[in-house]
């Protein structure tokens, strides 16, 4: 950030850090960029947390988990980039049989059906 501002713009050609060709994450953010944004990629890796670190040091964009970066954004020291189509999301589902024949199986679905998820 820059006086409170965002260093780089989807107005301009910027540099992309982007999820490298293998991860599964590359998928979700190349449907919603590819042909809609002029920039050139900078860097490629399958670890989210490698690409906020060089965000943080100015380098380029990234889409990165919104779970990733919360912290950052509430001391901002990230900034989202608008507009929202950009923005994606994804859903999470965990899918378990009725009969389980394990008690650390039980454990693990109890975990986390009783937690809270935002």
């Amino acid at each position: 950030l820059y006086n409170n501002q965002p260093k780089y713009s989807f107005n301009e050609l910027f540099p992309l850090l982007s999820y490298s060709k293998q991860a599964y994450l590359r998928k979700c953010v190349d449907d919603i960029i590819e042909n809609q944004l002029n920039y050139r990629i900078l860097y490629e890796t399958d670890n989210a947390s490698d690409l906020k670190e060089l965000v943080l040091q100015g380098l380029g964009i990234a889409w990165l988990p919104k779970l990733l970066v919360e912290k950052e954004i509430a001391e901002n020291k990230l900034k989202i980039v608008e507009p929202i189509n950009f923005h994606t999301y994804q859903d999470v589902y965990i899918i378990r049989r009725k009969i389980v024949l394990s008690k650390r199986i039980n454990y693990i679905w109890d975990f986390l059906t009783l937690q809270e998820f935002k």
